[in-house]
């Protein structure tokens, strides 16, 4: 569903340099994460449907009929709220960036001396002042800038002026030699070359901007090129099927939750074989260490070097980030939070905000140019994620600078056999304890059975499609040893089986069932919301109250764990009890804690997850300049 989603995805900016307005970026600071995980404190959010068009949401926004706005906006409409004292603008970096992909497969660009020549003469400083004037930058990494894997300060080199010098000198040294007749270049085999930069017709401002960028970077190295407007039906197919292709300029969007885990990887890896046809054994190997390695450091090294790869082969020729730019009211409430993937109208802004004189209550409005097609967990796409994270559960949130934040999960450790015999060899051991005052939205308290069993279904439901239990080919054992302990053991040490767990949807096993509840084939057909036959009990900050074709609204959860009101965690119920539903389970010794017992994860610190070199280690994340 990302591929689809990302073909569509246009970046919400319409004009050039010359157009920009003067624009006043809102200066609000973060809360800490010890502040952050609370409420919420508004009664309920109305998500109200506006066309797709800029001028649209700049209209409801002067006509005071919304307070946020759940996408983008943009840059020349910005200039028409200026006026309004009570609207002020938030800009940041969004969830992917904009790029030039790459066939290496097919001559000539099958010649990485020329993909670097032209990566060398694309004057990403020129293109994106252009575009974006002085809100963006250009980037190299073929890792978003909001990633704590990102090594674009240190890279050796950068691609971000046009130096057709260089350019230049690189393919006179392969034999890319000038024919005296054309005035163009040849390929070292003597053939003579012609380049298409193609780009979908419906983005001529910003994506025609980019290819015709890319000819004139051609043109300077004495090469034929020209740009090639697609419709967008053959645009995906040029994306995604085996079909020939130069060059693609669009823009890539990952998922939220991906950007934290492997599935990052795995996403980039597979636009770089299917749309670039990038094959590279050393990549390979590179990329099994990223997805197998035990520690943060061994898979940190590892993503060092497929970045300086890739940035010196050029397959994808990153331009620059995303923009988010995000109007919002401040007639109404205060406290809105600055998520630097989803600005301002994120779940943290839903939980954090409240009303200008301080007290509670109120609803916000929220612009949205479309609402979920479905709210079934596993049928979405990630256009839907602002939506279903203000309803479900997860044993960590993904905070604001893309740190986890525990939620369910009140400690974790993470063992291997040297840090605790009964762990086998070559296995790792996840033990999570969870709080003890969440509670389902129909009253039913959330246990460690219900993570056990989400890990049941999504293997189980596997067997009739469901794409989640994907997700589990190396989990061999859940158990729930007490109502508030899950334990979880995966063959091999992968650095990567903490975050399988941490930001998966948690469901109730009471609702999903295979006996009286959904059961495992039921998994694609369940429509709640949109089926009020179907269950929809959630345990997130609110609960889904009504919804029509220009209106969702959502209320607040008076049960959310994070609500002042909220019961408190109680310290009975610890009786030891073992899941037996699951149908893996290995021939393991009891549970035994580590000489280092469990560690508390807390919420006093931004960083949230602990490791300890023997257990896990801590990952300290950079506060974010930019939001």
């Amino acid at each position: 569903m990302r591929k689809t989603e990302r073909v569509g995805y246009v970046v919400l900016v319409l004009a050039c340099i010359l157009a920009l307005p003067a624009i006043t970026i809102a200066d609000h600071s973060k809360p800490a994460s010890v502040d952050i995980q609370n409420g919420p404190h508004i009664d309920r959010v109305i998500y109200k449907y506006i066309l797709g068009n800029t001028a649209t949401k700049a209209d409801a926004f002067l006509n005071d009929e919304i307070d946020l706005l759940l996408e983008s906006m943009g840059l020349t409409e910005i200039a028409t709220l200026d006026a309004d004292p009570d609207i002020e603008i938030y800009t940041g970096f969004g969830e992917g960036y904009l790029v030039i992909d790459i066939n290496c497969r097919d001559a000539p660009l099958n010649w990485t001396a020329l993909r670097r020549a032209f990566a060398y003469a694309f004057d990403k400083t020129e293109v994106t002042a252009a575009i974006f004037g002085d809100l963006l930058t250009p980037q190299d990494s073929i890792v978003p800038l909001t990633s704590r894997f990102c090594i674009e300060e240190d890279l050796d080199w950068h691609y971000y002026s046009g130096r057709a010098d260089i350019g230049n000198q690189l393919l006179d040294e392969v034999g890319f030699d000038i024919d005296p007749i054309t005035g163009y270049r040849n390929d070292p085999n003597g053939n003579p070359m012609h380049i298409l930069v193609g780009y979908p017709s419906y983005s001529p401002d910003i994506y025609g901007a980019c290819a015709q960028a890319g000819v004139d970077a051609f043109t300077s190295l004495h090469i034929s090129a020209e740009t090639n407007q697609e419709d967008f039906n053959t645009y995906i197919s040029g994306l995604y099927c085996s079909c020939s292709h130069d060059m693609l300029v669009y823009a890539v969007r990952f998922d939220r939750a991906s950007l934290i885990g492997s599935g990052f990887w795995e996403e980039v890896t597979e636009d770089l074989q299917d749309v670039c046809y990038f094959s590279n054994s050393t990549y390979d190997m590179y990329l099994e260490d990223v997805l197998s390695s035990r520690s943060f450091y061994e898979v940190h090294d590892a993503a060092v070097e497929i970045q300086k790869l890739v940035h010196y082969n050029v397959p994808r020729l990153v331009i620059c980030p995303t923009l988010i730019v995000q109007p919002f009211r401040t007639d109404r409430f205060t406290g809105l939070v600055e998520d630097c993937t989803l600005g301002v109208s994120g779940v943290w802004s839903l939980c954090n905000m409240h009303n200008i004189t301080g007290n509670s209550g109120g609803s916000v409005r929220i612009g949205s140019s479309g609402f979920p097609a479905s709210f079934n967990i596993y049928n979405y796409g990630s256009s839907y994620r602002p939506f279903l994270e203000s309803l479900w559960p997860t044993l960590f949130s993904i905070g604001p600078n893309m740190e986890l934040i525990p939620n369910i999960a009140s400690s974790v450790v993470v063992e291997r056999h040297a840090d605790n015999p009964f762990v086998p060899e070559g296995y790792t051991r996840l033990t999570v304890d969870i709080i003890r005052n969440a509670t389902w939205s129909d009253g039913v308290r959330l246990t460690a059975q219900d993570l056990v069993f989400t890990n049941v279904y999504e293997i189980e439901s596997g067997a009739y499609g469901n794409p989640a239990a994907q997700d589990h080919e190396k989990l061999v054992t859940a158990y729930a040893p007490n109502p508030f302990r899950a334990v979880f053991e995966y063959i091999g040490e992968s650095y990567w089986y903490f975050f399988k767990q941490a930001v998966k949807y948690i469901i109730p096993k009471h609702i999903f069932n295979n006996v009286s509840g959904i059961g495992y084939s039921g998994w694609d057909s369940w429509d709640p919301v949109f089926n009020p036959e179907d269950p929809h009990v959630t345990c997130g900050p609110f609960i889904v109250d009504s919804v029509t074709d220009t209106e969702l609204e959502i209320k607040r959860n008076p049960n959310y764990h994070y609500n002042a009101s909220a019961l408190p965690e109680s310290e009975s119920d610890t009786t030891q009890t073992t899941d037996a539903s699951f149908p893996y389970l290995a021939d393991l010794q009891p549970l035994t804690p580590s000489p280092l017992q469990l560690i508390s994860l807390g919420i006093s610190v931004g960083s949230a997850i602990v490791i300890v070199n023997t257990v896990f280690h801590i990952i300290k994340h950079k506060r974010s300049e930019t939001g």
